[in-house]
């Protein structure tokens, strides 16, 4: 088995593919080395000049706050590139899973990468060990998105504000359902009862997404990702409930002032009918 100095593996090259190390796991280490348990080796790449770290970061760091010299290595012949690929490969064949923002800051540095930025969204999720939608979610949440958009009425360019669209800060169900209806002159009648029913049918929902998730043959960082998907749906199609009832409302509202306008024409039509033939 060969072994290498401490002080002749480098980690300051990025090749760490986490945000952070877990410090309880560094913490816990030293313990079970100085107790005699058996860690695997390291793995390092060459470049022919230095040895960087590509997995173990969490063993490295516990062996050097025991005092050791030295730690087994697997040695690799490649650069500084392939410790890194290897780095976030790593975790898909052992160790501690990846956390969201781990999986944000990968994702981040390889679409920063003149090469990697070029791979398609399963080539990753193979490099990851993850599904193919939780890379896509991460790609989602790292664009900006459009702050205006613009489109065209009755034959003129207008532009619209969409900076506000689909953020959290949206207003809360109740102010929402009540600012639609109100626009229609409508009173909600027995509101506690109403509040009441919504509430259990969201709780039916919630407990069905539940059973649904817990179902899916995945890892616990997609079935959270699963979740907040189906949850963002659930919230972007009540939204829109409510805006097609308000819309229907309106319609009905128009309906009935074009008919009673139609009626009056119509009346009025008469009259001067009349007034002609006299």
């Amino acid at each position: 088995m060969q072994k290498l100095k401490l002080t002749q593996i480098r980690t300051d090259g990025g090749t760490q593919a986490r945000v952070s190390l877990n410090q309880d796991t560094v913490n816990d280490y030293p313990q079970q080395m100085q107790d005699g348990d058996v860690f695997p080796p390291v793995v390092i790449f060459s470049d022919g000049s230095n040895n960087w770290l590509a997995d173990g970061f969490h063993r490295y760091f516990a062996s050097r706050q025991i005092g050791s010299v030295d730690i087994a290595v697997q040695k690799h012949e490649g650069t500084v590139d392939e410790a890194t690929l290897y780095a976030f490969g790593a975790t898909a064949r052992r160790g501690l899973s990846f956390t969201k923002e781990d999986y944000k800051h990968i994702v981040t540095r390889i679409m920063q990468h003149p090469v990697w930025s070029t791979w398609s969204t399963r080539t990753i999720a193979e490099l990851l060990g993850c599904s193919a939608m939780t890379i896509s979610r991460v790609k989602s949440s790292l664009e900006e998105p459009p702050k205006t958009v613009s489109y065209t009425r009755n034959g003129k360019q207008k532009i619209m504000d969409v900076s506000s669209i689909g953020k959290s800060s949206r207003k809360p169900k109740k102010a929402v359902e009540e600012d639609a209806f109100e626009k229609m002159g409508k009173i909600f009648p027995d509101q506690e009862l109403i509040d009441e029913m919504n509430k259990l049918s969201e709780e039916n929902d919630r407990l069905k997404d539940a059973i649904a998730v817990g179902q899916f043959d995945a890892s616990d960082i997609e079935k959270v990702d699963v979740e907040e998907t189906i949850k963002d749906l659930r919230e972007q199609i009540r939204l829109k409930d409510i805006e097609i009832n308000a819309l229907r409302e309106s319609r009905d509202i128009h309906q009935q002032k074009a008919a009673e306008l139609l009626k009056t024409v119509n009346s009025l039509k008469a009259k001067i009918k009349k007034m002609g033939g006299e």
